[in-house]
């Protein structure tokens, strides 16, 4: 039998105070992480103009360099301008690379995007620009409208 040089409640103590001490490290070093190296970065994957000309619709990715999907984002800027960091998506969704958005009318842009996951739409699935709401309908239906199956946490669309 192996004999522990500690205590049973000493041991137990030290192994949460480790635990601890290394989730905050952990924590630590992702924020450290971030601020030395900024943002994730992106590319533009498409633009659309607006029908009257005052902005644009933009779909970027976030090159998350790691083993999940890479994040797509939806932005409105004024027309011809970048995307910038500091400006928050309308919408975000993962598994979205054949995306694409057109335009229905002034005041609606349609989102088609086959296989993606939206989960950043709760809210924000519409903007007043200039004083004009823009509405942003999507296919597949917004995570919102997914029912869980009976006895399971696993999301699926229903049409």
């Amino acid at each position: 039998m192996v004999k522990f040089f500690l205590k049973r409640p000493d041991f137990i103590v030290l192994l949460c105070f480790l635990s601890g001490v290394a989730l905050l490290i952990d924590g630590c070093t992702r924020v450290l992480v971030t601020r030395m190296t900024g943002p994730m970065p992106f590319s533009e994957v498409a633009r659309t103009p607006h029908p009257a000309g005052q902005m644009d619709a933009v779909l970027i990715r976030r090159h998350a360099h790691s083993t999940v999907s890479d994040p797509f984002e939806l932005f409105f800027v004024p027309k011809g301008q970048p995307v910038t960091n500091d400006l928050e998506p309308v919408s975000r969704a993962d598994h979205a690379h054949l995306t694409q958005i057109a335009w229905k009318d002034e005041r609606t842009l349609l989102v088609e995007s086959p296989g993606a996951r939206y989960f950043h739409q709760e809210v924000k699935a519409s903007r007043v620009i200039s004083g004009e709401p823009i509405t942003v309908e999507s296919t597949p239906p917004r995570l919102a409208e997914c029912k869980p199956l009976a006895n399971s946490s696993t999301l699926f669309l229903q049409r």
